[in-house]
């Protein structure tokens, strides 16, 4: 799957943004297909351009890794954990099994998933402290989880956001509800 669909579609994908024009088509299949609309292509989600290299799909896997294993570092110092715990969770969850076991467009979401916690935990911050607009980064982390290009596995992360921020608003954060 991952070289017959992700990589191929993906590399149309960005050979289009390439060449000028927006991947909306994928003239090689049948008569044609939707290719924007295609969820292995990713076509809209910005790391997809490193699939018009030779070893793209490979970069893709470890800047994706790299980028969950640093974001869910960051994540856990947020929260509190010390170094070594948080590099320990950042190592584990950047080397999970879901990047070895589904090494194709399902993978990409997963990546944004401590991204979006890390917006709802600057969203609560900003409404501790009263400034406006502490919901950026969680609006920046769900645009691109939506344009990675796989909706089951947005739903699951979404969903888990959901919940995190349900429990973090109606929990310890209930005082800074009305901010």
């Amino acid at each position: 799957n991952a070289g017959y669909t992700t990589q191929t579609l993906g590399h149309l994908a960005a050979l289009d943004w390439l060449h000028g024009h927006v991947p909306w088509w994928n003239p090689f299949e049948g008569i044609g297909t939707p290719l924007a609309g295609e969820m292995q292509s990713g076509a809209f989600f910005p790391l997809t351009l490193v699939l018009a290299l030779h070893q793209g799909m490979l970069i893709m896997q470890v800047v994706l890794e790299a980028f969950t294993g640093w974001t869910t570092y960051v994540l856990a110092r947020r929260l509190g954990v010390g170094r070594t715990l948080s590099t320990a969770a950042g190592v584990v969850f950047g080397l999970c099994g879901t990047y070895a076991w589904l090494a194709h467009a399902p993978i990409r979401p997963v990546a944004l998933l401590p991204l979006s916690i890390l917006g709802v935990e600057h969203a609560i911050d900003a409404a501790r402290d009263r400034r406006w607009g502490g919901w950026q980064l969680l609006a920046v982390a769900l645009a691109l989880s939506i344009l990675a290009g796989f909706p089951e596995t947005t739903l699951i992360d979404g969903a888990f956001v959901l919940w995190w921020a349900i429990l973090r608003t109606f929990g310890p954060a209930r005082a800074y509800w009305r901010g």
